[in-house]
């Protein structure tokens, strides 16, 4: 559990699009909770409370809070409010979350479907964002490839950099899972290195088999022949055999005899 007691920002009017991801609100009061902004004051005759109300303050006052957290794979994550007094609206990177009409009661909201998002600004302006979504249990291995800048006709010296990624039922990437994937390869082609990005891992790269890391592991391909189809499969525990088919073409043959 974490506290959420300090970091927070403070307005006492109304300030619209201030539940946006991107509102700047670098010239909002800094303060600590739990604080009623009401008893803060200034108390004035004229003050819409008037006597029953002790002539404080009312109306719309606005908090935010900005802060990163990394979801955690089988677990959800909710925010618990001791109180908010009175009519609160909550918002998480701009999803409203809900509305609170009491301020003598206890309430939370589920954060999980609208973690966790970041975002990169220079002087106030969004130049770069990230969304991070909480991943369900293993599904399928799914293959990408760096064909795109492969050219028309390789060369026997050229590589493919094939990468397998742990996904859920949805497509996403599961992060934390560090499951050992085999990998083969059929046809005129040969696995020359595995690998996964791990500086950790001292696993020797000449070989068939790599832990994933930050759900990724990948193999580098050699044709072994000037022409032919070649199968890429990848194989873990409790998952279906992914294949892949990296686009071929006729090679042009080395100008001198090499092995490796």
């Amino acid at each position: 559990m974490t506290q959420f007691t300090n970091g927070w920002r403070f307005l006492q009017s109304d300030a619209p699009r201030a539940e946006a991801p991107d509102y700047s609100d670098a010239s909002w009061a800094a303060v600590t909770i739990p604080r009623d902004w009401s008893i803060a004051g200034p108390v004035k005759e004229e003050a819409p409370s008037l006597a029953g109300g002790g002539f404080f303050p009312t109306g719309v006052g606005w908090y935010r809070k900005a802060f990163h957290h990394a979801p955690i794979e089988g677990r959800k994550t909710y925010i618990a409010f001791d109180g908010v007094m009175a009519n609160s609206a909550v918002y998480l990177n701009g999803h409203f979350l809900g509305h609170h009409p009491y301020g003598y009661t206890s309430f939370f909201y589920g954060l999980t479907p609208h973690l966790i998002r970041a975002v990169a600004r220079n002087d106030e302006k969004v130049v770069a964002t990230e969304s991070l979504k909480t991943a369900g249990k293993p599904a399928r291995i799914q293959f990408s490839a760096d064909d795109a800048g492969a050219p028309p006709t390789p060369d026997w010296n050229d590589v493919r950099y094939v990468t397998a990624t742990l996904v859920d039922a949805a497509g996403t990437r599961i992060s934390g899972s560090a499951t050992l994937i085999h990998f083969a390869v059929t046809g005129p082609g040969r696995i020359t290195a595995v690998d996964n990005g791990d500086m950790m891992d001292h696993e020797a790269f000449q070989g068939r088999d790599r832990k994933l890391y930050d759900g990724n592991a990948v193999a580098i391909l050699r044709a072994t022949e000037s022409s032919g189809r070649i199968i890429v499969t990848a194989t873990s525990s409790g998952l279906t055999t992914a294949s892949f088919k990296p686009n071929t073409g006729d090679v042009k043959p080395p100008a001198f005899g090499r092995r490796f």
